[in-house]
């Protein structure tokens, strides 16, 4: 058995005109990925999977600055952490 074989794989974006590779989350994110479905919590939920994507894929990154990211560029990083992590991305963002 190689456990190994269910890591997921990172991936590359171009986002903002910029290239990011993303790694997908794991096991351990599971509650922030089913904050998703809670209408009240959605926002908080996304925010924080940005987050948790960026400083996993870039630990040198600050979260502040994480913070400090341009609303105009939500919908390419929705894409990409929800592609990154095998999500079906909701027929708004498609």
């Amino acid at each position: 058995m190689e456990i190994s074989r269910l890591f997921g794989k990172p991936k590359t974006y171009k986002i903002g005109g910029e290239e990011f590779t993303f790694k997908p989350l794991e096991l351990n994110d599971i509650d922030t990925l089913t904050e998703l479905g809670d209408p009240k919590k959605q926002g908080e939920a996304m925010k924080k999977l940005v987050i948790k994507t960026f400083r996993k894929s870039y630990p040198e990154v600050k979260e502040e600055d994480i913070l400090k990211i341009s609303v105009e560029h939500f919908t390419e990083i929705t894409k990409a952490i929800l592609d990154v992590n095998n999500i079906e991305a909701p027929k708004e963002l498609k």
